[in-house]
């Protein structure tokens, strides 16, 4: 099936493409509010039917702000369904803002309610809506999909996943994204072990891990534990040694002790 037309995003210069059909609906709850609100939004494709949303729902729309039961029940719209969504880019970070205007008025909101959609690059985590302005409704998005297209995909994620490399957009302004590999990474998507990681005997031990072949290092609560009682020893030899001498006579005939 061929995504829908709004999920596949251009910046007008070409340089950066996104595909945003893997969110075509997201959820998210309410991160700022005292009433717990969830939300559904449609970032691509058509409007979600409101009766999937919530039984409350009754136009269909972008944006829906369903609460729970009692006195509080109610579904509003964010947006219109009807209304032109509008796109913008950033560079840093990596991602893509939609505007969804046009939602309901009245109930708290004497302008229409509106919507954003932020999506950025990174791996994917919970989405959140703020309400800041009140009445404007700001949805983000932490997810591959706000990666550029550029930047290619492996078997561990876009760039090999954060622990291999990082998409970035490339220089200068235009030229589209790629992938920065961190150190020892190499290839489209930083799987491939680098020149320097390659040559490196030690290359594939653990942070802190002995060479082969080396004794392995004694545990931190083994080694303070030695180095007091060799304290201990030395203390105690110097000890003996002061009190051990044997008396010496001075001019007159009479013993000395020892210098304690």
């Amino acid at each position: 099936m061929q995504p829908f037309p709004f999920c596949l995003l251009k910046t007008r210069d070409g340089g950066l493409a996104y595909d945003l059909s893997s969110l075509s609906r997201v959820t998210a709850l309410g991160s700022n509010v005292p009433i717990p609100f969830a939300y559904t939004f449609t970032l691509c494709g058509p409007p979600a039917p409101p009766h999937q949303v919530s039984a409350l729902c009754a136009a269909p729309s972008l944006a829906y702000q369903v609460s729970g039961g009692g006195q509080w029940a109610s579904c509003m719209a964010l947006s219109d369904a009807g209304a032109s969504r509008s796109v913008s880019f950033s560079s840093s970070p990596l991602g893509v803002t939609l505007a969804l205007p046009g939602g309901d008025a009245g109930t708290g909101c004497p302008a229409p309610r509106a919507a954003t959609a932020r999506v950025l690059c990174g791996e994917a985590a919970p989405a959140t809506v703020e309400e800041d302005p009140p009445c404007v409704y700001a949805l983000r998005v932490v997810h591959p999909a706000g990666c550029p297209q550029q930047c290619a995909r492996g078997a561990a994620g876009v760039c090999g996943g954060p622990a291999r490399g990082v998409c970035e957009a490339a220089p200068p302004p235009g030229a589209g994204a790629r992938c920065a590999c961190r150190a020892g990474y190499e290839g489209p998507a930083c799987e491939g072990r680098g020149a320097a990681a390659a040559t490196d005997p030690q290359e594939g031990r653990g942070v802190g891990e002995a060479p082969e072949g080396a004794p392995a290092p004694a545990p931190p609560l083994a080694a303070a534990a030695a180095a007091l009682a060799a304290l201990a020893l030395v203390l105690l030899l110097r000890r003996r040694r002061r009190f051990s001498g044997q008396p010496t006579v001075t001019k007159n005939g009479a013993a000395a002790k020892p210098a304690g």
